[in-house]
């Protein structure tokens, strides 16, 4: 996106930030949410840990309880999604061991091995295929030697009555998203192809609502 789309999509994400859960909830019930802790159970004590538009913090609150000892940072490019996260966690024990990042991830930066874990939950379906080609192994790259990817995301079933029910959610959630925030996609991104081409093993993978949501862990060489 421009300068101006990144304002424009975070500026989206701001005025719907309240209202986030109550329209998940509506659409979904707790569908997305047990997608996103579904391989929680499986993830290495051993942070720190890097969050990736977590919207919210519902996701980011479970992650801070199961791992009090673990730093993480967490990256949204609305200011307004990050004020729920702090006021979510702020009476946790070892919230200060969280710290934010507010902007478009594609244009901040880290150092190589400064995580051990990266979790894009609901996020990497923001980007187009050629984005994800070019960002996603420099997100990569910031991981520590056999660090690991932890993915939860939409995905198109593949035969009856599902595959139509996933087609009409999928093209009600983009054109949702595009009106309110920008979005620069019209389809879900070929993950499949993309991670096959990367240099990743992957190590558990669930289904969930009739094939819709799909979580994956995966350990990055």
């Amino acid at each position: 996106m421009t300068e101006m789309g990144n304002a424009i999509s975070a500026d989206g994400y701001s005025q719907i930030a309240g209202l986030y859960q109550f329209l998940e909830l509506m659409m979904f019930g707790g569908d997305l949410h047990r997608a996103r802790l579904r391989l929680l159970p499986l993830v290495p004590d051993s942070g720190p840990f890097l969050v990736l538009g977590d919207g919210d913090g519902r996701f980011l609150e479970e992650l801070v309880q199961r791992f009090p000892t673990c730093s993480v940072v967490s990256v949204d490019h609305s200011q307004r999604m990050l004020d729920l996260q702090r006021k979510r966690i702020e009476n946790l024990s070892r919230s200060g061991l969280v710290t934010y990042r507010c902007g478009d991830i594609r244009c901040l930066t880290f150092s190589k091995a400064s995580f051990s874990g990266i979790f894009v939950n609901f996020f990497l379906d923001c980007f187009t295929d050629t984005e994800l080609d070019d960002f996603l192994p420099v997100w990569l790259g910031w991981l520590d030697e056999g660090g690991f990817l932890y993915y939860s995301d939409f995905q198109q079933p593949n035969s009856g009555f599902q595959k139509i029910r996933g087609r009409l959610v999928l093209d009600l959630l983009h054109r949702f998203f595009r009106y309110q925030t920008g979005l620069s996609n019209r389809q879900l991104p070929d993950f499949d192809s993309l991670f096959e081409r990367l240099p990743m093993e992957l190590l558990c993978r669930e289904e969930g609502s009739g094939g819709l949501l799909t979580t994956r862990l995966f350990r990055v060489h």
